[in-house]
């Protein structure tokens, strides 16, 4: 019985202790997104200033 009940919850527990792939995503790419979450910020804090002012 204590089998049957906790087998769904091993189906959940398994994956979670794997180790991450590495390199998801490549070197470049990762370079661009920060790029573009910079210019992002950026663009936010100038548009906060230039209607504060």
């Amino acid at each position: 019985m204590a089998n049957t009940a906790l087998r769904s919850k091993l189906v959940l527990v398994g994956p979670r202790l794997e180790r991450p792939a590495e390199n998801v995503l490549p070197l470049s790419w990762s370079v661009a997104v920060l790029l573009t979450l910079a210019a992002a910020s950026w663009g936010v804090i100038f548009l906060m200033v230039s209607l504060f002012l």
